[in-house]
């Protein structure tokens, strides 16, 4: 078998699952979900400020973060806060820049500068230690969570794919204590409605 599909100890580990469908059931309780969740006004926001996001807190990166960064999109006091906090990269982001690169058209003359970006940027959260990867009952909480937001939001095909990625993220977050800082506010605020407890911290990108 080719080496692509080994790691330093063999074969691909493989794991027992451990999730509890229970626990997760009694946790988000779909069956109770109904109500269509509107996006609250930024007043009643939890936007990044130094109180929200205290100096060595551990920060969870949206995808956004990395390409809001690289597109100096990034506000600088947003950029400031992150100077002397914890980052915590995770393997959806990974996946989400790795799908952008798969997604390139060859054909446009943008490409090999949009490439070199994208690879630049999983270079440098390769070169990092502080990765959160979902484990089972992440991935089984995230799906239900996503089910519930397509049920209740009357998500597309599109936006049925991003939620499942959305809330993988929100569910590692969650699980692991770490805020999490991300400028889409529109798929986050309906589940920090539902998890009024989760650490999220938002901003505004500049454009």
């Amino acid at each position: 078998m080719s080496g692509f599909w080994r790691n330093a100890g063999g074969f691909a580990a493989i794991s027992t699952l451990t999730f509890d469908l229970a626990a997760i059931r009694r946790r988000l309780k779909p069956e109770k979900r109904i109500a269509h969740l509107r996006r609250r006004p930024d007043a009643a926001l939890p936007f990044a400020n130094a109180d929200l996001v205290p100096i060595g807190a551990h920060v969870l990166l949206d995808t956004c973060v990395y390409v809001d960064t690289a597109a100096d999109r990034l506000p600088i006091e947003v950029a400031r806060l992150l100077a002397r906090r914890i980052h915590h990269h995770s393997a959806v982001c990974l996946a989400e820049l790795g799908y952008g690169l798969g997604e390139l058209d060859p054909s446009d003359p943008r490409t090999p500068g949009d490439r070199r970006v994208l690879q630049h940027i999983i270079g440098r959260i390769a070169d990092e230690e502080r990765m959160a990867v979902p484990d089972d009952h992440a991935w089984a909480m995230a799906g239900m969570l996503a089910g519930i937001l397509k049920r209740t939001q009357g998500y597309g095909k599109e936006q049925r794919r991003k939620a499942l990625a959305d809330c993988l993220l929100f569910v590692t977050a969650l699980r692991n204590g770490l805020i999490f800082l991300t400028a889409n506010l529109a798929e986050f605020d309906p589940l920090h409605q539902l998890f009024p407890e989760a650490r999220v911290a938002f901003y505004r990108a500049v454009r």
